[in-house]
């Protein structure tokens, strides 16, 4: 059996691996953009948000949050196993702690920070588990030809073959007539 040898810098550029990181990564930068400015209503500071936390802190968290559903959503997509029944139990508990945590919180802030780390963790599982399904029915698909390929070159090949093995019979039935015949066979 042969092995594919893949480079490391092939394995980072494939669509498999970046695609799902673009997507948390982007997805993670919209929530946070609506999010964070919306904190303060017209540059004034909401009188329910005490402090406001830096943006790059806040998108690391959202980021977070997003590597972990797309990743999750792309594994659980591509599995040919029924994966969704670990992993939806482990998302829902964890979204379930959060909403916890959402409630016993008094601060606005974490509030925000919670449901936008929520949204944006359900939104990259979706998109993850699509591409991820996306993936496996390309990988189904192109397996099936690549089968169906072999298996029709090799049937080409033995039906070649008995019409060789015909031609071959065929002369020497020829060259047998010949000699009984006394005449000289044909060329």
């Amino acid at each position: 059996m042969e092995f594919l040898e893949v480079s490391f810098m092939d394995m980072l550029l494939s669509k498999a691996i970046y695609t799902p990181v673009l997507v948390a990564v982007v997805i993670a930068g919209i929530v946070s953009v609506v999010t964070y400015f919306c904190q303060t209503s017209s540059g004034e500071q909401s009188s329910s948000i005490s402090t406001k936390m830096p943006y790059t802190a806040y998108f690391a968290v959202l980021v977070t949050f997003a590597l972990l559903g797309a990743i999750s959503g792309q594994m659980t997509g591509q599995s040919r196993d029924p994966a969704i029944g670990d992993v939806l139990p482990g998302i829902l508990t964890l979204i379930g702690g959060l909403f916890m945590y959402l409630i016993s919180k008094n601060d606005a802030l974490l509030q925000l920070i919670t449901a936008s780390s929520i949204t944006t963790l359900v939104l990259c599982l979706l998109i993850g588990t699509q591409w991820g399904a996306q993936l496996r029915l390309e990988y189904e698909t192109n397996a099936r030809l690549i089968a169906e390929s072999g298996s029709t070159a090799l049937k080409k090949e033995e039906v070649q073959h008995a019409v060789n093995l015909q031609k071959l019979l065929n002369k020497q039935q020829l060259l047998t007539f010949s000699e009984q015949l006394g005449i000289d066979p044909p060329k």
